[in-house]
């Protein structure tokens, strides 16, 4: 998976993450995030890693987007691995 790939599937499951009101709330309760930001840090790295980070600590989560977006569930991981790797690089 490239970059570009990982980064479209982050964003996915944040799209997705956001939709979910339960689950939203949980992860600004468990990052501390600010929900304003969000927008802002779209295109950052280390965001999009978190949100990875949040879907792959979550397995029901992570069952029902998979379901959702037809995709393999080891997906997430390799994406966050991807986003990692840019971040180590940055």
């Amino acid at each position: 998976m490239n970059s570009n790939q990982a980064k479209t599937l982050a964003i996915q499951a944040l799209t997705f993450i956001t939709a979910e009101p339960k689950y939203l709330n949980e992860f600004i309760a468990i990052t501390g995030l600010d929900p304003r930001i969000i927008p802002d840090n779209i295109n950052n790295d280390e965001f999009l890693e978190s949100i990875l980070d949040y879907l792959l600590s979550n397995e029901s989560l992570l069952i029902s987007y998979c379901e959702a977006e037809n995709i393999n569930p080891k997906a997430p991981s390799i994406a966050k691995s991807a986003l990692s790797d840019l971040s180590s690089t940055s």
